[in-house]
């Protein structure tokens, strides 16, 4: 396991789906999984799925996740007066 992104073996290994069936492709269904359990992806310009490893090891950085407190204003931090 090395890389930026899960393999193709991978993704089939994550998703449990190595192929089309009813009508739609593999990668209509890979999508369609990942998206029903939060795991972000792409689509590259082939429509295959990109996972990054960060997504699934739960990395803060390069996950999409912020590390940050979020911004809130003054006025709503100091309360009503």
């Amino acid at each position: 396991m090395s890389g930026l992104f899960l393999t193709r073996e991978e993704l089939i290994q994550l998703t449990g789906i190595k192929t089309g069936q009813r009508g739609k492709a593999r990668e209509v269904l890979q999508s369609e999984w990942l998206r029903s359990v939060g795991i972000p992806y792409w689509l590259n310009f082939r429509g295959v799925p990109v996972v990054t490893r960060a997504a699934i090891e739960g990395s803060k950085h390069g996950a999409g996740v912020s590390t940050t407190a979020a911004w809130s204003p003054r006025v709503i931090s100091a309360g009503a007066r």
